[in-house]
């Protein structure tokens, strides 16, 4: 997990309030269902 954050830090990938990615925020994405949406189909509900 340190190691994606690292990683994230490294291309300056930021959280939705722009500041860096924190290990829980970074396990909450990963545990998230709506993560996993398909690209396209995310606004056919």
């Amino acid at each position: 997990m340190t190691d994606l954050r690292d990683w994230l830090k490294a291309y300056n990938i930021k959280n939705s309030m722009g500041g860096e990615m924190a290990y829980n925020t970074i396990q909450r994405m990963l545990s998230s269902r709506w993560l996993f949406i398909l690209p396209g189909l995310e606004h056919s509900r």
